[in-house]
């Protein structure tokens, strides 16, 4: 997972796209990522996510991670030899 960061942040991507699934870096339900937008004045993004509730909010960039589900083995795209594809 490092390795997809790594080339996201060296193309200048985003560092999560529109139907991922992420959670809040100290933890919690995992969310789905429904929009994304630069803050204004600065190199950060915001994303808005769709929390299992149905509610939507916005969080910037700093306070998400993917999903711990996204990061086994049975993700796609995920390499057994420990490589995104």
């Amino acid at each position: 997972m490092e390795e997809l960061k790594k080339f996201r942040e060296f193309l200048n991507e985003e560092k999560f796209r529109v139907g991922d699934k992420v959670t809040m870096k100290g933890g919690g339900d995992e969310m789905e990522v429904t929009d994304s937008r630069r803050m204004f004045g600065s190199k950060i993004n915001a994303y808005s996510v769709k929390k299992s509730d149905g509610e939507e909010v916005e969080y910037d960039e700093d306070q998400l991670k993917l999903a711990e589900s996204l990061l086994n083995e049975n993700a796609p795209g995920y390499d057994t030899r420990n490589r995104l594809i």
